[in-house]
């Protein structure tokens, strides 16, 4: 793709430079290309190249020349050709994996069939980059949390490493969790290779093992408020001063028998985890409230001038 006004498509021959026009318009601002090699048993091989034209979802078969639009409201796909699996019997697929805002669905070249496998029912999240192997698909997966109180502009995003067993409606793992940002996403364009994914955060590449365990989930409850200055009484009963550098200080608790999580910091940094028995004459409950109620299961976040 030369010009992201123009939108024309080129093969250009390694070998020797030759230079093939296959699109010559195909409207602006293309994106996204790639290509894949598919071999089904009885239907041959062939070579499709792929783009996003907007959120339209275009095909190109370098066999015939055809041109195909296979989806729109597309925000990120991934094209992963011939996959060849085998049990009892081997059986090859040709799967492209896409997203549309907070859903994964995958779209059969092989009869054009489209299936949802993950869909998060938020409003406020999108799936904007995706890969997959044998096994799994994996992505990242954003979540924006409106700015407060109105009008102001932006809002909080925060990015998730996720992993889902491919062709599978399940919730998925959750590998990784990002700083919260600012109008940009800090983690981009996950790839996989051997036995590790990759993804880059700000200006640094970061690295997982495929099979790593997932971060644990537990629903929290809040079970108080500060707000505070300096020092503050449980019922803010101290007074504020104006155009001071003020904070928030929410108190909350899990609703998990057995295990606690905690950021500890409005950054979603700093993880803690609180399991095991209660301490010598402390009931279950009352260590559940020590620990709701402890610095480590706190909070804070400076609220603006």
């Amino acid at each position: 793709m030369r010009n992201r006004t123009v939108g024309a498509v080129w093969k250009v021959d390694k070998s020797n430079g030759a230079q093939t026009l296959l699109v010559a318009n195909t409207g602006s601002n293309p994106r996204a290309l790639s290509v894949g090699f598919t071999f089904i048993l009885g239907s041959g091989q062939n070579y499709y190249v792929y783009w996003l034209q907007g959120t339209f979802l275009r095909r190109y078969d370098l066999n015939t020349g055809q041109l195909d639009s296979l989806a729109s409201g597309i925000i990120a796909y991934y094209a992963e050709g011939a996959r060849t699996a085998c049990a009892q019997f081997c059986f090859t697929t040709d799967l492209i994996y896409m997203s549309t805002n907070s859903s994964v669905l995958t779209y059969n070249n092989v009869g054009g069939a489209i299936k949802t496998i993950y869909n998060d029912n938020s409003a406020n999240d999108k799936v904007y980059s995706i890969v997959t192997d044998s096994s799994n698909v994996f992505f990242l997966q954003q979540h924006f949390v409106p700015c407060s109180p109105e009008p102001c502009i932006g809002g909080a995003l925060t990015d998730f490493v996720i992993r889902h067993i491919r062709g599978f409606s399940d919730s998925g793992d959750f590998l990784a969790t990002s700083a919260p940002d600012f109008f940009v996403d800090r983690y981009r364009r996950i790839k996989a290779h051997g036995d590790y994914i990759f993804w880059q955060d700000g200006s640094t590449i970061k690295r997982l093992p495929k099979n790593a365990t997932a971060l644990p989930l537990t629903n929290l409850t809040v079970t108080g408020m500060q707000v505070n200055q300096a020092v503050q009484r449980p019922d803010n009963s101290v007074r504020l001063i104006q155009n001071k550098r003020t904070f928030v200080r929410v108190f909350v608790k899990s609703e998990g028998a057995r295990r606690f999580r905690s950021d500890g910091s409005a950054a979603g940094q700093d993880r803690r985890y609180i399991s095991g028995a209660p301490a010598a004459g402390e009931s279950r409950r009352h260590q559940y409230h020590r620990a709701a109620h402890s610095p480590a299961r706190q909070y804070r976040r400076q609220l603006p001038v």
